[in-house]
C-alpha cells in the first residue's frame, strides 16, 4: 500500500510537471503571435489615414488619403509610377520603416525587408483603392448639403454664422460614418501586413525583434 501511495504520489507530480510545461510551451507562440498582431495594429493605423478637408464659401468638402510629398523631385514617368511611389513613401515614413533603421541589420535582411515592404504597398494600393470610392460618395453628399446651405446665405435667407454652424452640423453627422469605413479598411489591411511582419519578424531574428516591438510600443 505504501508504495502505492508513492507511486501516485510521483505520477501525479510528473503530471503536474508536465502540464507546467507544456502551458509555459503554449504560452510562447500565443505571446509571438500577440506581438504580430500589435504591430500590425500600429502600421494599419498609420497606413489608413483619411484627412477631411471642410468646406466653406468658396470651397467644397473633400478628404485626402495620404501626405503631400514635397520636394520629392523624383520624377514618375506615368500616373501608375508616382501612384506606387506614394504608396512606397507612405510606407517608408511608417514607425516599422523607422524602427527597423535603428537595429543592426545585415545587407542580406536588408534586402529581404524591402522585398516584404512591397507586399504592404500593393495592400495599400488596393486597400485605397475601395476606401477612396467609398469616401467619394460620402463627400458627395457632404457637398450636396454645403450648396443648399450656400444658396440660402447668397439668398440672405440665412446669415453667416448660421451658414458655420450648418457645415460644422453636416461634417458631425458624417464623421462617425467615415471613420466606419476607415476601421472597416484598416481591418481589410491586416491580413496582409500580418503576413509582411511575420516575413520581417523571422528575418530579423528574436534579439532584433524584442528591440523592434518595444521601439514600434513606444
Amino acid at each position: 500500500m505504501k508504495k502505492y501511495t508513492q507511486f501516485a504520489f510521483i505520477l501525479a507530480a510528473g503530471l503536474l510537471f508536465w502540464g507546467a510545461c507544456s502551458e509555459k510551451g503554449d504560452d510562447a507562440p500565443r505571446r509571438s503571435q500577440q506581438e504580430i498582431d500589435d504591430v500590425v495594429s500600429v502600421i494599419a493605423e498609420e497606413l489608413m489615414t483619411v484627412n477631411i478637408q471642410e468646406g466653406d464659401e468658396t470651397r467644397a468638402f473633400g478628404f485626402r488619403l495620404e501626405k503631400d510629398n514635397e520636394g520629392d523631385d523624383k520624377k514618375e514617368t506615368t500616373k501608375e509610377d508616382k501612384d506606387k511611389r506614394d504608396h512606397e513613401k507612405k510606407v517608408e515614413q511608417s514607425g516599422l520603416f523607422s524602427c527597423l533603421n535603428k537595429l543592426d541589420l545585415s545587407d542580406e535582411q536588408a534586402q529581404q525587408i524591402r522585398r516584404s515592404f512591397s507586399a504592404a504597398v500593393d495592400c495599400r494600393k488596393e486597400t485605397f483603392s475601395s476606401l477612396r470610392e467609398e469616401l467619394v460618395d460620402i463627400i458627395l453628399d457632404m457637398e450636396k448639403r454645403r450648396l443648399v446651405l450656400l444658396e440660402k446665405l447668397l439668398k440672405e435667407e440665412i446669415n453667416r454664422d448660421e451658414f458655420r454652424s450648418g457645415l460644422k452640423n453636416i461634417l458631425e453627422t458624417y464623421q462617425n460614418k467615415i471613420e466606419e469605413i476607415r476601421k472597416k479598411h484598416v481591418e481589410n489591411i491586416k491580413p496582409c501586413l500580418r503576413e509582411m511582419v511575420s516575413q520581417i519578424r523571422t528575418t530579423i531574428g528574436e534579439e532584433n525583434w524584442t528591440q523592434l516591438y518595444a521601439c514600434i510600443k513606444n
